[in-house]
C-alpha cells in the first residue's frame, strides 16, 4: 500500500470526527429544547437588565408587597389625550400660533404706536378693535375643534374590552383607560386593540395565526398575518390556560418603530421562547378574518407606537394664508420704503430751513434727527390702511359661513349612517377644490 493510499483512511477519519463535533454543537429544531438553547436562554436572562430592560408578568401572577416598588411603566394608564390646548397653555400657545401671520405682528405694532401720544391718530382702544375681533374668531374656532378632539378621546377611552379577572376565572368588561400593563385581554373578530398585546392564543389553531389590519396605523388595507410564540402553540380544540400562564415577559422598552419588537418569554421550566414584531398586536389596529384572540399587555396608553408617532396636532396653514403671508411681507416693505422716503424728505427739509421761523413747528429747539424719526412713525400710522385689517376680517366671516353652508348641504349628508359632512379644519376648507 502506498503512501496515499494510507493517507486517505487518516483524512477520512479526520473529515467524520469534524462533522460529529459539528452535529453536537448545533441544536436540534425546536426552542429550548437542547442544552445549547438552555445555555443561550441563561446568557440572554443574565443580560436581561441590558438588552432587555423591561419584564413583563400577567397580572395574576405579580408578587408586589405594600413596600415594594414597583415598575415605572406598570403605572402608566392606558388613557390618551390628543387634544392641543390645556386651560393653562391655550391663551400663551394660542397666541403663539396666530402671531405667526405676519398680518397680526403688523396690526399689533399698529395699535402699540396708537398708545403713545405723539403718535395716536385713533383713539387707542378703537385701534386695538380690529385686532382683538380677529383674534378672538380664531381663538373660537381653535377652541371649537379642540373641544371635538376632547370628545373623541373621551369615546376612545370610555370602550370597552374583555380583561381576565384571576378571582372568577372569567373575562369581564372593562373600559380601555383601566387596562393596565400585565392585564390578559380578549379580543373579538372585528375588534379593536385597547393597548400593544403579545399574542397568546388564536382561534385558528391549526395555523395559530391571526389577521390584522394596519390601516389605522400606515394606510395599508391589505391584512397582515401575525402568529402566535412557537412555545405557546396549541392542539386544535385545546383550550388557553389563562391562570396558568407563568411566563415572565423580557422585551425592549417603548418606543416609535412599528416594524421592530425584540424580547423573549422566559418560562418557570427554563425554557425561553423568541419574540418578533410578528408576535405583536398593535393598539388602533382591528382584528379581521379571526374569530378571537387573546393577548397580553405589553405598552399602554402613549407608551404603545400608535400614540408615540403621533407627534400632536399639527398647525396646518392653507395655500391662500401662506400665499397671503408673503404678499404682507411684500406691503409692509413697500410701506417702510414710503415712510423711510418721507422721513429723510422731512429731514433735507427742515435741515435746510431756519425752522425757528416756522410757527406750526413747536418749541424752538428742535433735533432734525429726531423730528424725522417721528415722522417715519407719523406716515406708519397715517398709512397703515396699506395693510387692509379689514381683508381678514372678511376671511374669517367666510370661513365660518362656508363650513356652515357645508354642514347644511343635503348632498352631503348619508342617510345610511345618518351623519352629515364633518369639517375638521376650520383654516383649511379654502383649500377644497384646488
Amino acid at each position: 500500500m502506498s503512501s496515499s493510499d494510507s493517507a486517505e483512511p487518516n483524512e477520512l477519519v479526520g473529515l467524520l470526527s469534524e462533522r460529529s463535533t459539528l452535529r453536537k454543537s448545533v441544536p436540534a429544531a425546536g426552542y429550548g429544547t437542547t442544552s445549547a438553547m438552555a445555555a443561550e436562554s441563561k446568557s440572554r436572562s443574565s443580560s436581561a437588565g441590558r438588552e432587555h430592560p423591561r419584564l413583563v408578568e400577567a397580572k395574576h401572577q405579580m408578587k408586589y408587597g405594600p413596600g415594594d416598588a414597583m415598575p415605572q411603566f406598570l403605572k402608566h394608564p392606558n388613557s390618551i389625550r390628543t387634544t392641543k390646548y390645556t386651560a393653562l397653555t391655550f391663551l400663551p400657545r394660542n397666541l403663539f400660533e396666530q402671531f405667526h401671520r405676519v398680518a397680526n405682528i403688523y396690526f399689533l405694532t399698529i395699535v402699540i404706536l396708537n398708545w403713545i401720544p405723539a403718535l395716536n391718530a385713533l383713539q387707542p382702544y378703537l385701534a386695538m378693535m380690529p385686532l382683538l375681533f380677529v383674534l378672538t374668531v380664531t381663538a373660537v374656532k381653535d377652541i371649537f375643534e379642540d373641544r371635538r378632539r376632547w370628545l373623541n378621546d373621551r369615546e376612545v377611552n370610555n370602550r370597552f374590552c374583555s380583561v381576565y379577572n384571576s378571582y372568577t376565572n372569567t373575562y369581564e368588561r372593562t373600559r380601555w383607560r383601566k387596562v393596565v400593563v400585565g392585564d390578559i385581554v380578549e379580543v373579538e373578530g372585528d375588534g379593536v386593540f385597547p393597548a400593544d398585546l403579545l399574542l397568546l392564543y388564536s382561534s385558528e389553531q391549526i395555523s395559530n395565526l391571526c389577521f390584522v389590519e394596519t390601516s389605522n396605523l400606515d394606510g395599508e388595507t391589505n391584512l397582515k398575518q401575525r402568529s402566535v410564540p412557537k412555545g405557546l402553540t396549541l392542539h386544535e380544540d385545546e383550550r388557553f390556560d389563562e391562570a396558568g400562564f407563568d411566563a415572565r415577559l423580557h422585551c425592549e422598552n417603548a418606543h416609535h418603530h412599528i416594524y421592530s419588537f425584540n424580547g423573549y418569554l422566559d418560562f418557570k421550566d427554563g425554557d425561553t421562547v423568541p419574540l418578533s414584531k410578528d408576535n405583536l398586536l398593535l393598539r388602533g389596529c382591528a382584528l379581521r378574518n379571526t374569530r378571537r384572540v387573546i393577548g397580553l399587555v405589553v405598552y399602554t396608553g402613549h407608551e404603545t407606537k400608535a400614540m408615540l408617532n403621533n407627534s400632536g396636532p399639527p398647525s396646518k396653514r392653507s395655500k391662500l394664508e401662506r400665499t397671503i403671508n408673503a404678499e404682507i411681507v411684500i406691503l409692509i416693505g413697500l410701506l417702510a420704503l414710503l415712510c423711510t422716503i418721507g422721513a429723510i424728505a422731512n429731514r433735507v427739509w427742515t435741515g435746510g430751513k431756519d425752522y425757528r421761523a416756522l410757527l406750526y413747528l413747536p418749541g424752538s429747539e428742535i433735533n432734525v434727527d429726531t423730528d424725522a424719526a417721528l415722522i417715519f412713525l407719523v406716515l406708519v400710522i397715517a398709512l397703515q390702511i396699506l395693510v387692509p385689517i379689514s381683508l381678514y376680517i372678511s376671511i374669517e366671516f367666510v370661513k365660518i359661513f362656508q363650513v356652515l353652508f357645508l354642514h347644511w348641504d343635503k348632498d352631503f349628508f348619508c342617510a345610511r349612517t345618518n351623519k352629515r359632512l364633518i369639517c375638521r379644519a376650520l383654516n383649511l376648507n379654502e383649500d377644497l377644490d384646488q
